[in-house]
């Protein structure tokens, strides 16, 4: 498969809340499984089909305050995960977002590392 990604992507296990742009009563809770700058993967227990416009509040561990953003889903599968390409967020949030993923990036660095 062909790799489309143009942001570094880290694993994550963050707490979130969606809700369809335009249905604003019906919030879902739900979990990041990765996140990027660019984008996230997002276990949802339910489906929304691609296109479909999400606000979503993410609660980043170590972090005074909720992040909101808006997405749009790219994909869906059969297990209620769901690729989100963020398409509007403020700017000092998506600084937050990417100190999250450099120290994740970090820590795996560090996990890796063998000593011979």
């Amino acid at each position: 498969m062909l790799e489309r990604r143009h942001y570094v992507r880290a694993n994550a296990q963050i707490e979130a809340s969606v809700t369809p742009v335009d249905q604003e009563q019906t919030e879902v809770e739900s979990r990041v499984v990765d996140i990027s700058i660019g984008g996230m993967m997002l276990a949802l227990g339910q489906e929304y089909p691609p296109g479909t416009q999400l606000t979503i509040t993410l609660a980043l561990p170590g972090h005074d305050g909720p992040v909101q953003c808006r997405g749009r889903v790219v994909w869906h599968d059969r297990d209620r995960l769901s690729g989100v390409e963020i398409v509007e967020i403020d700017p000092k949030d998506r600084e937050r977002i990417d100190q999250l993923i450099v120290e994740a990036c970090r820590r795996q660095a560090e996990e890796d590392i063998v000593v011979l």
